[in-house]
């Protein structure tokens, strides 16, 4: 069921709540995507695709798109969600703890110099 929108008058300009049979709510988020090493991959007809895919999933889970640019290499998005999905939920459904736990090491290691750890082996 999509989310009804109220509008309010806050001390930061106009502010827009959404409501849902279970709550009310005002998140914002700013997100952002980046093929594999960044390549300039996002042009085209991928370009328009990916823009077709990110709609098709905002609708289908409710989630409200305030802007969105897809440039050559990343995607912006700045959208709302329901409070039922947490940010994890919205931006990766498959990062594990175990995951994450390697995200850090590999950064702690590119500190040290040491080689690089494989994230999704």
């Amino acid at each position: 069921m999509p989310a009804a929108k109220i509008s309010l008058r806050g001390y930061n300009g106009d502010m827009v709540l959404r409501r849902t049979p279970h709550a009310v709510y005002d998140t914002l988020y700013h997100l952002v995507w980046s093929p594999k090493y960044r390549r300039d991959v996002l042009q085209g007809e991928i370009q328009q695709r990916v823009r077709e895919l990110f709609a098709d999933i905002a609708e289908q889970y409710d989630i409200t798109s305030e802007d969105m640019e897809v440039s050559a290499d990343h995607v912006h998005i700045f959208c709302s969600f329901p409070p039922r999905y947490s940010i994890a939920h919205v931006v990766s459904d498959k990062v594990t703890a175990e995951v994450i736990r390697r995200y850090i090491q590999q950064h702690r290691l590119e500190k040290t110099g040491d080689a690089q750890l494989s994230l999704f082996e």
